[in-house]
């Protein structure tokens, strides 16, 4: 009888020191996995990413601890996230399990920094198998072959915050906030709670990531503090070496690389350093992480690349978005140095100023022209009025060959050059309407050249008085009209 107390409060002994290091974090995933050092980085970087951990602690000595892990996360909108966590530790006859939900709350200040919040109500239940002891008398103890074993579950709860300014990452993290004791049937299991705090900053260049972290561990049960240290180093997005070392005397030397965009593998072997570590296999972390779904823009902390020819084709049309808005800007910058700067801008000097009257038109490349009616400047000046706008707009839609279903509302325009002939007649100089009269049809073709109309499409022609010309109308002092291409050449 006295064998069986001692065999149970062994038991529940060894449980208890179990269940406070039960959440034994997948280490190996730290870097690749960041939900497992914290609960509130889930779906932070937009993407819905599950992780299958497994880990084998100091090989080759009989009932050495297994950890089994397994957790999804991902995003609720821009603002909030989820996880499922799943822990399976086996020590020996004591095995130990951790099942909790994530809900997230990120605040973010820009796309690179923000803080987060998370909750993880969790179930928790130890075990000791008592068909699996084993006894040195030649005799079964009853009591061992009757009993299946010890177990006590319960709730609990765990909170975590992250702050990341970016590429500085900090967590703390406590995932037993209630600490609630776990009830076995031939007693209370005592357990108790532990603060892990992470630090991590990523470093880039063109090539490569190194990221330096440090985490913390502090039970406040036993007033014990262990630490650990690593730098991270990845090249190119897709393979990474890590090497670490931990208080506890164990050195960590890990590599991963990502297969696809989709998947990514890790591995990680701990070095004991202490004399009796030095007697095992060491200790051997595995782990695979698959890309469900990828959020709209690619964010850090993530181990999964983004493509680059989805990259490249994303940066094309931002780029597209900034030369079209730039392209809004000019035109509305000419525009406004066009009706608004007039006085200010030196005045254009003609091509010719000749004596003798001027030819508008030649029969032999132009058509006959066209009357602008409500065209119009201000009195001596080539400053255009705005109630001209509405005239030169719609002659704009002619020359831009718009269509109305799968028919173009004109073909008189189409591929066509243009020659905008502008008449003056303000006085006995005629040098000087000349020179007015070809400043008022640049006026006009700056105008149209602001519409999105090819500057080569268009010419212009300054006469000084009334002039007859070969094949078209007369030409009304302080007139515009418009000439057309005989001959399709160049469009807009």
């Amino acid at each position: 009888m006295k064998k069986i107390l001692f065999l149970t409060i062994a038991a529940i002994s060894f449980a208890g020191q179990s269940v406070k290091a039960q959440h034994l974090k997948p280490e190996g995933q730290e870097y690749m996995n960041k939900f497992s050092t914290a609960p509130a980085y889930a779906g932070y970087n937009g993407n819905d990413e599950g992780f299958i951990g497994y880990r084998s602690f100091m090989t080759g000595i009989d009932g050495a601890t297994k950890l089994l892990t397994a957790d999804v996360n991902g995003d609720l909108g821009e603002s909030m996230g989820y996880g499922v966590q799943i822990i399976n530790e086996k020590s020996g006859n004591f095995s130990n399990f951790y099942a909790g939900i994530t809900y997230a709350y990120h605040i973010r200040f820009s796309e690179e920094s923000g803080l987060s919040f998370a909750v993880t109500p969790a179930i928790i239940r130890s075990a000791y198998n008592l068909a699996g002891a084993k006894t040195f008398g030649s005799t079964i103890d009853p009591v061992l072959a009757n009993e299946a074993g010890l177990s006590g579950g319960g709730f609990d709860a765990g909170f975590s915050v992250m702050l990341k300014m970016g590429g500085l990452n900090f967590s703390v993290y406590v995932p037993r906030l209630i600490c609630q004791d776990l009830k076995f049937q031939n007693g209370i299991l005592n357990s108790d709670r532990e603060i892990f705090s992470n630090l991590s900053y990523a470093i880039e260049n063109d090539k490569w990531e190194f990221e330096p972290a440090a985490e913390v561990c502090y039970s406040l049960g036993m007033k014990e503090l262990e630490w650990k240290a690593a730098l991270n180093a990845k090249y190119n997005e897709r393979a990474w070496v890590s090497v670490g070392y931990q208080s506890t005397k164990w050195l960590a030397l890990g590599m991963g690389f990502s297969a696809t965009n989709r998947i990514a593998f890790n591995y990680q072997y701990l070095y004991g350093t202490s004399e009796i570590a030095k007697t095992c296999g060491g200790t051997h972390e595995i782990g695979i992480g698959f890309l469900i779904q990828k959020g709209k823009t690619h964010k850090k902390p993530t181990v999964f690349f983004e493509e680059k020819e989805k990259a490249k084709n994303n940066e094309i049309e931002k780029l597209k978005e900034e030369v079209k808005k730039l392209e809004e800007e000019v035109k509305t910058a000419k525009i406004n140095d066009v009706l608004e700067n007039d006085e200010k801008r030196p005045s254009p000097e003609p091509e010719h100023i000749e004596e003798e009257e001027d030819i508008a038109t030649n029969s032999k490349d132009w058509e006959p022209p066209v009357q602008m009616y409500n065209v119009t400047f201000a009195s001596g000046t080539s400053i255009l009025n705005r109630s001209s706008y509405s005239e030169i707009d719609a002659f704009i839609s002619l020359i831009n060959d718009t269509e109305v279903g799968d028919q173009p509302v004109s073909d008189l325009y189409m591929g066509r050059k243009v020659l905008i002939v502008v008449t003056a007649e303000q006085g006995d100089s005629k040098k000087f309407n000349k020179k007015l009269a070809l400043e008022r049809a640049e006026k006009i073709k700056a105008y149209m050249i602001s519409k999105g109309v090819s500057d080569s499409r268009i010419s212009t022609r300054g006469i000084a008085g009334k002039i007859k010309n070969k094949g078209a109308d007369n030409f009304e002092n302080n007139n515009v009209k418009i000439c057309r291409s005989k001959a399709a050449e160049n469009k807009k």
